[in-house]
């Protein structure tokens, strides 16, 4: 009997619990999916967002509008969003224009990476080179003049700009090109121009000055010819006469053969080819040259040997820079115990020369226009002795051109003058 009882109670049990859990399930499923919408709807958005600002859709925007803690990191996140797609815009307009400006150059341009392959480069080079330029090839694969190659792989080791002038012949024509490399944080920018034109000019400005020097000499030498027959046949009175005009054709021929060196020095900047030198030689030789003509004037010459430098030059033209700053040492040094001291030593990265004497000095304002071309400096300085007015300015295009620097100072006990030359060990081709 009880458990006839227990199984009508359970009868009548069973359908209503699982009538109330059925309902209930059904309450808690709605009240849960309510809620999550709330809950999960701002990190759909945010999943959305992100997935869009990672392929690049920089104007994606979170579209959330609900209230509480997540708001105000929405707002943060739609205003950098706004920011950055702007930003970006304004960058790839800056990249349109830099392009343009690149693609329109009239000079060819490349860039190229840390491992030396083409990244860009514009129309205009591959014009210039005369051969197809590729973009992800090293530059030695696509550059196939020898100049080029060597220049770039100079530049990328020495981290320092090249420049160089580079004749080139062409199947229509002979031409003359600028050629530029620039270490720029690891990378190197290739800057090519055409300067046939310009170079032209300058030839027929250098074969003018040189015609005119041939046509002077030859009435030159036979004008002092006559002059020297004359000199034997005149009285002393007479004789002063041809004096002054035999120095002034002295000065003359000096500024000759200045114009003729200054000539040298600029055919050598286009064609010249810098050999390996030793400079302590060079020193030697001038000092040697000139030892009777310090003598004469009762002047000291003291050349101080440091060790062995060796640098590529052209030897005739730094040869000559520094035998005219000791030649100037002795000629306007009228001091009856005169001394000159040259140095040569080595000082960091740089090759250093300094020719110091005790004699007038130059004043301070001078001392920048004394390299000036026909500048001529205070009687002080110069007394009675004549020049070109063209020598400093020779020295200082000759150290130029050896990618060097001189300058005049004061000597450490102020008694005449400095001057001191600074030439790099590792001149560029």
């Amino acid at each position: 009997l009880g458990i006839e009882k227990k199984s009508r109670y359970f009868e009548l049990i069973l359908p209503e619990f699982y009538k109330w859990t059925l309902f209930g399930s059904l309450l808690i499923l709605t009240i849960f999916f309510l809620f999550a919408g709330k809950v999960f709807q701002p990190l759909k958005e945010l999943i959305q967002f992100t997935q869009k600002f990672g392929t690049g859709d920089y104007s994606a925007r979170i579209h959330y509008f609900g209230k509480g803690e997540i708001e105000p990191v929405v707002k943060n996140l739609n205003t950098m969003a706004r920011m950055i797609e702007e930003n970006y815009s304004l960058l790839q307009k800056r990249e349109e224009t830099i392009e343009t400006v690149i693609l329109n150059l009239p000079v060819g341009v490349a860039l190229l990476d840390e491992r030396g392959k083409v990244e860009i480069y514009n129309p205009k080079l591959e014009v210039l080179l005369n051969n197809p330029v590729k973009v992800k090839k090293l530059y030695y694969e696509t550059f196939f003049h020898s100049k080029i190659v060597e220049s770039v792989k100079e530049c990328y080791e020495t981290e320092k700009e090249v420049s160089l002038k580079i004749p080139v012949v062409r199947v229509d024509r002979e031409a003359i090109y600028n050629f530029q490399a620039f270490y720029i944080s690891g990378k190197v920018i290739l800057v090519l121009s055409d300067i046939t034109e310009s170079e032209k000019l300058n030839r027929l400005k250098e074969q003018f000055i040189s015609d005119i020097v041939h046509e002077f000499k030859t009435p030159m030498a036979i004008i002092l010819g006559y002059l020297e027959i004359l000199e034997d046949q005149i009285d002393d009175k007479n004789k002063y006469y041809v004096e002054k005009t035999k120095n002034a054709l002295s000065r003359l021929s000096e500024i000759i053969n200045d114009l003729i060196r200054l000539e040298k020095i600029e055919y050598a900047s286009v064609f010249g080819d810098k050999k390996e030198t030793e400079l302590t030689q060079i020193v030697d030789k001038a000092v040697e040259a000139l030892h009777p003509a310090a003598e004469k004037k009762n002047i000291h010459l003291r050349f101080t040997k440091g060790n062995a430098i060796h640098l590529k030059a052209v030897e005739e033209i730094l040869y000559y820079s520094i035998y005219n700053l000791i030649e100037n040492s002795i000629k306007y040094n009228d001091k009856g115990k005169g001394k000159t001291e040259i140095r040569v030593f080595e000082e960091k990265e740089k090759a250093v020369i300094t020719i110091c004497d005790n004699g007038p000095g130059i004043a301070q304002e001078f001392r920048e226009d004394i390299f000036r071309r026909f500048f001529r400096a205070s009687k002080s300085r110069t007394g009675s002795v004549s020049g070109s007015g063209l020598g400093l300015s020779i020295v200082r295009e000759s150290i130029r051109f050896h990618q060097g620097h001189v300058f005049c100072k004061d000597t450490p006990d102020e008694t005449g003058i400095c001057f001191e030359i600074r030439l790099p060990k590792n001149i560029q081709k």
